[in-house]
């Protein structure tokens, strides 16, 4: 029974957010119940992936769209940057890379 009430619960969810449209086409009671099966258990994992939930999403997914559409940059003002570890890293990859490389072919040119 926890199943059924977790479904409802979750179709309830799905509804109050606006998403209604996932449900237009729903087939009756008896078919395609495996595919609606599957598509509450895709749901129900969406909904305990995202930290607060799957109705937080849709209305972060909302907000992001609604600010893309009116071109506010979140990021504007900062200036972009890397770090000094990032680059001796990097540095320290080439590098090795590039040593690789020579020993690789020197090896190669003597036999």
């Amino acid at each position: 029974m926890p199943y059924i009430f977790d479904t409802i619960e979750l179709a309830k969810m799905l509804l109050a957010e606006g998403q209604s449209h996932l449900f237009v086409h729903w087939p009756e009671q008896g078919v395609d119940d495996e595919e609606k099966k599957s598509f509450f258990d895709q749901v129900t994992r969406l909904n305990s992936t995202y930290l607060s939930g799957l109705a937080s999403y849709i209305r972060n997914a909302r907000n992001l769209l609604a600010d893309s559409k009116a071109e506010k940059n979140p990021f504007n003002g900062f200036t972009p940057s890397v770090s000094e570890s990032i680059k001796f890293v990097l540095q320290s990859v080439c590098l090795v890379h590039f040593c690789q490389k020579f020993v690789f072919n020197f090896t190669f040119f003597l036999f």
